[in-house]
């Protein structure tokens, strides 16, 4: 089933963050143009959506 995406730009990295694109289902990690959740690691990174599924539900294209 075919979905439309219209991606968002969401801006840069700042140095010594990291960013992965995952299956939300899998935790897979996915292949760049690929839809799923973005997993951001680093000193600047707040733990605010950790564990809160509900705030999670926008997806984004990498």
């Amino acid at each position: 089933m075919a979905r439309e995406v219209n991606p968002l730009p969401v801006g840069y990295l700042s140095d010594g963050v990291r960013a992965l694109i995952r299956n939300p289902e899998t935790g897979e990690e996915l292949l760049c143009g690929e839809v799923g959740e973005i997993y951001l690691a680093g000193n600047t990174v707040s733990a605010g959506y950790y564990r809160r599924r509900p705030l999670r539900r926008h997806k984004r294209r990498r």
